[in-house]
């Protein structure tokens, strides 16, 4: 079995103003089922502030080691760029 451990250290605010956890979930985006489930304007900083996207779902649950290790929750883009063998960990 595979682990997620997240190889970004910082966020990301792409050419249209969106915050995105990590340079993954911006470049992937389409690759994303959760992503595409959203109000597309989910993440925008030209409508929401900071505090609000960062208590959004995406953030708050999605995106973090809550759904890493569950293999029905966790994202197609953690699993896919950020997976490791446990013995690595």
């Amino acid at each position: 079995m595979k682990k997620i451990k997240c190889r970004s250290d910082e966020m990301v605010i792409d050419e249209n103003n969106r915050l995105w956890p990590c340079c993954y979930t911006n470049l992937y985006k389409w690759s994303s089922t959760w992503q595409k489930n959203q109000d597309k304007d989910w993440n925008n900083l030209d409508k929401y502030s900071y505090e609000v996207i960062l208590n959004n779902e995406g953030f708050t649950k999605h995106y973090n080691e809550e759904h890493w290790q569950d293999d029905t929750k966790c994202d197609e883009i953690c699993k896919k760029y950020c997976s490791v063998n446990e013995k690595r960990l």
